[in-house]
């Protein structure tokens, strides 16, 4: 499957858009990226499938949340996208 990796400088902030994602039935998990990946230290990230990208870019301009980063996640490799 291929991921989404929604990165975010505070759990805070993951927490609530997990929670908005996940009223449009999108199933969602909050992890804790590496440093090696996303070159932040405190951050947390919510994980979802690829497929829902546009929902996730929708929900995030709509709630006015901005990550930090975002990256595609496939066969273990990362790829980040430029938001």
């Amino acid at each position: 499957m291929t991921g989404l990796l929604i990165v975010f400088r505070s759990i805070t902030f993951a927490q609530r858009f997990k929670k908005i994602i996940e009223r449009k039935g999108i199933t969602a998990t909050i992890t804790r990226p590496d440093i090696e990946t996303t070159g932040l230290s405190c951050s947390y990230a919510v994980k979802i499938s690829a497929t829902y990208l546009p929902v996730a870019i929708e929900e995030l301009d709509r709630y006015g949340l901005y990550p930090a980063k975002l990256f595609i996640v496939k066969n273990g490799g990362f790829r980040e996208l430029m938001i």
